[in-house]
């Protein structure tokens, strides 16, 4: 399934149209406009078009976004973590948690002084986090 991508695809017009797909629930269009999302490799998607165009039918595919390079290597960082402990319960909730620093995951500690600047002028609750932080000791000391 390397090579497949999940797709939209809108079916327009008056005809009648039943397709099926290996892998895929069964494709019904009975008027009007469908709409389904299937999984295909891309070359498979000329053959969904070209039935539908056979039927009379518009139609079209677009093809759903991905993970971006840097969502993948998040996720990659994530991953594994589950048993990892916050230093407090409130971290999780707190607007400078960040799990994706592999050290201590306070923003605070480990962003740079532009990204806490800009929280700071941009952010909401930034304030009341530092000044409720239940591990301001501990997060000084980093």
């Amino acid at each position: 399934m390397d090579d497949q991508f999940l797709w939209t695809l809108v079916i327009k017009g008056k005809g009648n149209l039943s397709l099926l797909c290996e892998g895929n629930p069964p494709i019904d269009h009975k008027g009007g406009i469908s709409v389904c999302h299937i999984v295909l490799r891309e070359q498979e998607t000329q053959l969904i078009l070209s039935a539908c165009e056979a039927a009379g039918l518009s139609a079209y595919m677009t093809k759903m976004e991905g993970q971006t390079k840097e969502q993948a290597r998040e996720r990659s960082l994530l991953l594994g973590q589950e048993d990892r402990v916050w230093p407090s319960a409130a971290c999780t909730s707190c607007c400078w948690f960040d799990p994706l620093e592999q050290g201590f995951p306070c923003g605070l500690v480990a962003w740079s002084k532009e990204s806490i600047e800009t929280l700071r002028l941009n952010g909401k609750g930034y304030s009341e986090a530092e000044t409720a932080c239940p591990i301001k000791e501990q997060r000084s000391s980093k």
